[in-house]
């Protein structure tokens, strides 16, 4: 597996499938907050963003490498946000 790392300072980060990401973690620094979306749909009801913040994080992985994340969006609020994704 190869990693890619990034302080998110401004703007968002989108990953889908053919991005081949196979991990995610993200972590919003003290003093730090963003957003994170999913565009799929559950029983009818659509994703919500929710927030990171001051020292939350979040992490996904898949069970393989053929079954990659796909449809997430982080959006930077404040702060800096670290993004550490793996393939």
């Amino acid at each position: 597996m190869i990693f890619y790392t990034k302080p998110l300072t401004s703007g968002t980060i989108t990953i889908n499938s053919t991005d081949y990401v196979t991990s995610l973690s993200i972590q919003a620094n003290a003093s730090s907050s963003c957003t994170i979306v999913g565009s799929a749909s559950f029983q009818g009801n659509t994703s919500s963003a929710i927030t990171l913040e001051n020292g939350e994080s979040f992490t996904l992985t898949t069970q393989n490498a053929q079954n990659t994340l796909s449809g997430i969006t982080i959006t930077w609020v404040s702060g800096t946000i670290d993004v550490v994704m793996g393939f």
